[in-house]
């Protein structure tokens, strides 16, 4: 495959080896909105497209409330002059948000089975889905998530039991029924080896088979039919300690690191935007890939500027989970995150898959994926930077958090059309936290401030 030429606006690191001439991403925007793809969320309609104007109060955007109780999905759709509790357990999305958008989960694989993606099944389980993306020596070809037969699929559940699956939890932030931009083209890209291992080799190819994807689905939208925008990825493994100064493996990570760099240079090309989530304690950061990241933007401030480490905040109160790093400019809730269970872990109903709560560094990468994906479907040219004008504190001294940006002007007529009560509007005081919640949108207290 010849190489695509890539544009870096002249500012690199030395060691980058010489690309061709400046391109910049190569998006058909002009027949964007010509054609479109069937919802998943509903067979039967089209791919609606986004009636909001870019920069205006979406106004005239067709807005999906649902009162979920999530507080994650709650805090995003949160605008600065609403208090969480107000909030009352609603979100908002808009309709056709992620349209035109491939999303792409780098993690252990998927659960297609759980009821979050009863609508988009059809899609993951044919045989001839480019939906899946396998990766490393020795791939793995198995349709499932961390090797995990999938009850009702013509296997029997293993004996263990382990509550949680990474990829279809981070699915479910962004896909699915309760995603916050369902309307993505979902791709599975599965990190474990067919011999059930994660390695720094598997890892690295995800990102190579990622743009083989991509460079896939633009031979085959000739007609652009696909109506393609962008890409989002998000990932939330990769190596996750620094070894010793005198290891022979610091050389074999610094190496990988400057190959992911430069993979992601070629996406970049492609308008994919990667997130990548940052883990720290006092002495710095201790994920690799995020401090090759950090360390490239801080030398050079207009290279990978669709490629973003992003921080985690604890979702009730704000605070940022870790130390608040200068090169991290967008932050995610990372904690009492709602997510799909594995069947036979609900007592109750051991045929029901449950839905649970966990924290994770890796939530906050597909959550902003996500809004980033409906910034992209809305008609940003920058997502990122207009991410980075709407993000705000919902604490007096916490991070930028990411706000989808949907204003609460539109709530009253969405509320109307999808048939939930008009919203109650009480008194807003400025200051403080106010996020004194039960993490469902409802709590005691006298929230007083951003949240």
């Amino acid at each position: 495959m010849e190489s695509p030429a890539i544009f870096t606006n002249g500012d690199s690191p030395s060691w980058l080896r010489p690309l061709e001439k400046p391109l910049k991403p190569s998006v058909n925007r002009e027949s964007s909105s010509k054609q479109h793809r069937r919802s998943p969320m509903d067979p039967n309609e089209p791919n609606p497209v986004s009636k909001a104007e870019v920069g205006d109060e979406m106004s005239k955007a067709d807005i999906i409330p649902s009162q979920l109780g999530y507080i994650e999905n709650s805090v995003i759709s949160k605008p600065p002059d609403v208090s969480l509790n107000d909030m009352d357990g609603f979100n908002y999305i808009e309709r056709g948000a992620g349209s035109g958008v491939v999303a792409y989960i780098v993690d252990t694989g998927l659960d297609f089975s759980h009821k979050y993606f009863d609508r988009y099944r059809n899609q993951l389980t044919s045989k001839s889905s480019l939906n899946w993306v396998y990766a490393g020596p020795l791939p793995d070809d198995e349709r499932s998530d961390y090797g995990r037969p999938f009850k009702g699929f013509g296997a029997d559940e293993p004996s263990y039991k382990d509550p949680v699956y990474y990829g279809t939890m981070d699915a479910s932030k962004i896909h699915g029924e309760t995603g916050i931009a369902p309307w993505t083209e979902l791709v599975v890209v599965k990190s474990p080896t067919g011999r059930g291992t994660i390695t720094a080799i598997s890892e690295l190819d995800c990102f190579l088979k990622i743009y083989d994807h991509l460079m896939l689905l633009r031979g085959l939208d000739k007609d652009k039919e696909l109506n393609f925008r962008g890409a989002v990825i998000t990932t939330r493994h990769l190596e996750l300690s620094t070894p010793a100064p005198n290891s022979p493996r610091l050389k074999f990570y610094e190496a990988r690191g400057k190959l992911l760099i430069e993979i992601l240079v070629y996406l970049e090309a492609q308008n994919a935007y990667s997130f990548f989530p940052i883990f720290q304690h006092p002495s710095g950061v201790t994920s690799l890939p995020a401090k090759h990241i950090l360390d490239a933007q801080k030398e050079h401030p207009n290279f990978l500027k669709k490629t973003a480490v992003i921080g985690a905040i604890r979702t009730s109160t704000g605070e940022s989970l870790h130390l608040v790093h200068p090169g991290v400019k967008l932050y995610a809730p990372a904690t009492d995150i709602s997510m799909p269970g594995l069947y036979g872990n609900n007592p109750d109903d051991p045929d029901q898959p449950p839905d649970i709560k966990g924290s994770g560094a890796g939530f906050p990468t597909a959550l902003t994926a996500g809004v980033c994906a409906a910034m992209i479907s809305r008609g940003w040219e920058d997502p990122l930077k207009r991410m980075e004008e709407l993000a705000y504190k919902r604490t007096p001294n916490g991070p930028n958090v990411i706000w989808n940006g949907i204003n609460k002007a539109t709530w009253s007529k969405a509320r109307k059309k999808y048939g939930f009560p008009p919203i109650q509007s009480t008194p807003f005081v400025g200051g403080g936290n106010g996020n004194n919640g039960d993490g469902n949108g409802k709590g005691k207290g006298k929230g007083k401030g951003k949240v």
